[in-house]
């Protein structure tokens, strides 16, 4: 059987004097039982006004990117009412990657209570090619901004989503024969910086994922295997063909050699650079040459949007670099793609 607990004992006459000692001192300071410093409002018994910290980094991003979907929404379904042939299919598949990609950015609060994706209203008037490219280039940019500074899990999204526009842009050009419609210049790595102050609350730096040094090793290893093969075809091609692809070749070199310090950031050895490379017969046909260097397009590609997020902060720059220059080229044999293009499922766990 548990001691009684013993009841308080009267106060003091010291603990009265230090009471009214402290009120004292506090109505002398300005703060009363009915009010805080300056005669701000407290009413006991309840918590004190909560001031929300700043929306974080990621929250910006993706409440500027769904507006800016939501802007683009009603251009591209105009355009794709009224477009014939090629043009026609291209704008079906952006009109819907605009959908799609609003599903990807919505929370689940938004999904479920329909406030995205946004049914489109009708456009001012009629949209042609030239306003749908202006959409895709305010998108275009936005991802590449936000890929450098955002979360892993939200950069997964931002670079497949910022491939998706370049593509798009550069489809854009070639179904309409107008040039001044293809992407802008890639960035270079120097050129991708933070644009936006991060607040305080958010991390200023996040760990190296698991497996990170090898994902980052075998892209290397795919650019170097690249120049290579591209070197087999610019040597196989039309005299006229050769230096185009003998300058693509020299960009995955280059681009090979761009990843090395995030590798060694990792204190891991970069992937060796083969003097030759095995190319299998039906790689060495005119065909397989063709499709190779296509294959050499998608798996660049690939690796850069995964590292685009994997990749700690201060190592993505050129990962965002390289899927931002190699989209264009791929764009030309390809007439399709995905809305969210090499988009990973998240790993579990």
């Amino acid at each position: 059987m548990s001691a009684a607990t013993p009841s308080p004992g009267p106060i003091s006459r010291r603990m009265l004097a230090l009471r009214a000692l402290t009120l004292t001192g506090a109505v002398a300071a300005g703060v009363t039982l009915s009010g805080c410093a300056n005669g701000a409002r407290l009413r006991l018994g309840q918590p004190a006004q909560y001031t929300p910290p700043p929306p974080g980094i990621d929250e910006q991003y993706r409440t500027d990117i769904l507006t800016a979907l939501v802007t683009a929404a009603p251009v591209t379904d105009s355009f794709a009412a009224a477009a014939t042939g090629d043009a026609q299919k291209l704008s079906a598949l952006i009109a819907a990657a605009m959908q799609d990609q609003q599903r990807a950015f919505a929370t689940a609060a938004e999904l479920e209570d329909g406030t995205y994706p946004s049914a489109a209203s009708p456009a001012d008037a009629a949209a042609g090619a030239a306003e749908v490219a202006e959409q895709l280039r305010a998108l275009r940019d936005l991802m590449l901004e936000a890929t450098v500074q955002v979360s892993a899990s939200l950069a997964r999204i931002t670079a497949s989503a910022g491939v998706f526009s370049i593509w798009a842009l550069s489809r854009l050009a070639a179904v309409t024969g107008d040039s001044a419609l293809a992407p802008p210049a890639p960035p270079s790595a120097a050129d991708l910086a933070p644009t936006r102050p991060v607040p305080t609350e958010d991390p200023a730096y996040i760990d190296p994922q698991d497996g990170l040094a090898q994902l980052m090793q075998d892209a290397q290893r795919d650019e170097w295997f690249g120049a290579y093969a591209l070197e087999v075809v610019a040597a196989r091609a039309p005299k006229d063909q050769r230096a185009a692809h003998a300058k693509r070749a020299a960009v995955h070199r280059s681009r090979a050699e761009s990843y090395t310090p995030a590798i060694t950031a990792l204190k891991a050895e970069p992937a060796r650079r083969e003097a030759a490379y095995p190319l299998t017969a039906e790689q060495r046909t005119d065909e397989g040459l063709a499709a190779l260097a296509q294959e050499i397009s998608t798996t660049s590609i690939a690796h850069a949007v995964r590292l685009s997020s994997a990749a700690t902060f201060d190592q993505r720059a050129a990962f965002i670099a390289a899927w931002a220059e190699e989209t264009p080229v791929f764009a030309q044999r390809a007439a399709s793609v995905d809305s969210l293009p090499w988009l990973e499922e998240p790993a579990e766990g």
